[in-house]
């Protein structure tokens, strides 16, 4: 809760992440736990890139974008017009149908360009719909934005690697402002601990001997 870092140190089975589990759980806040060794590398801690086929990037973002407007159609809209709101409901099935029929064409490489073009030109409507206007994910609208983005661009390297950041543990907690207990920090190879030691500025050290 004051965003600082504390050094617990003592002998082994002495409690030192059960309490951090308990603050945990008293504050209703998730807990990531990792298990530090000599074989640890900064990237296990911070992050690394992840390479990926374009095609694998496409079906992910073609998934997202599915569940994002399954979303749309089952929530609870506020139009009064019955008309217009039929209209957006025909809207949101012809979209994910156009979708799942680009995905198939990626998966086989068969007519991939009007496949998508046609999914394009649905999900623009969709954008200027008044239910997605008003929906309140901002992760859904943010899928969508980026396969309208990034679609065309894959669709012709589909063979092509591509390289996304994929965050490690510190930085998903930092994000989210998570728990993280760094176990077994005696083991860690002293340049990874010097690395991470910007990252636990104004330390508390606390000893569990006699817990």
């Amino acid at each position: 809760q004051a965003h600082r870092s504390l050094i617990l140190s003592g002998p082994t089975a002495s409690g030192k992440t059960q309490i951090v589990r308990k603050f945990a759980q008293m504050t209703r806040t998730p807990v990531v736990e990792v298990q530090l060794k000599k074989s640890t590398e900064l990237p296990d801690v911070l992050g690394h890139l992840q390479a990926e086929t374009a095609t694998w990037k496409l079906s992910k973002m073609c998934a997202s974008v599915v569940r994002f407007l399954c979303h749309l159609f089952f929530s609870p809209t506020t139009l009064t017009d019955e008309n217009e709101e039929r209209v957006e409901k025909e809207l949101l099935i012809q979209a994910v149908k156009s979708i799942q029929h680009f995905k198939q064409g990626i998966i086989s490489e068969d007519h991939v360009r009007p496949r998508l073009k046609q999914a394009v030109d649905v999900l623009k409507n969709v954008v200027g719909s008044n239910a997605f206007k008003t929906s309140p994910l901002k992760r859904g609208k943010r899928n969508v934005d980026e396969f309208l983005l990034q679609s065309r661009h894959l669709s012709n390297r589909l063979d092509d690697l591509c390289f996304e950041p994929a965050e490690g543990p510190l930085i998903q907690c930092m994000r989210n402002g998570w728990w993280l207990v760094l176990n077994d920090a005696n083991f860690c190879p002293p340049d990874i601990l010097s690395q991470l030691q910007e990252f636990l500025e104004n330390d508390i050290s606390f000893s569990s001997t006699g817990l």
